[in-house]
């Protein structure tokens, strides 16, 4: 039988993602953690790159659809910024990648960690 509490070891090394704990107590649903984990896996601190979001459902093993409901509920929740690009060509607006900015969720400095 299983135990009801377990000890945790992280022995990890670079590289690896990881997500900010405060995520946990935000309330938020399995998608939008699955999905805020994918979008970590992807980012490097860098500029940003151009990833399918099919390609990030594949990572984590969900659909293309949980992933947009996972980036709505992460947007709604101040933890994902969201900026939809768009170009002008020919005369027609063709949207382009959109751009995901993962907010910053240390705490204030006068809130305990």
């Amino acid at each position: 039988m299983q135990g009801k509490s377990a000890v945790v070891r992280n022995i990890r090394t670079m590289p690896f993602c990881w997500i900010h704990k405060k995520l946990f107590t935000l309330g938020m649903s399995w998608k939008a953690i699955i999905t805020y984990t994918a979008l970590s896996y992807y980012s490097d601190g860098s500029d940003g790159q151009e990833i399918p979001i099919r390609r990030m459902a594949a990572i984590v093993g969900v659909s293309e659809r949980t992933i947009m409901r996972g980036l709505e509920e992460l947007e709604n929740k101040n933890t994902v910024l969201i900026k939809k690009q768009f170009v002008d060509k020919n005369g027609k607006r063709q949207q382009l990648p959109n751009e995901y900015t993962l907010i910053n969720l240390a705490p204030a400095s006068n809130e305990p960690i």
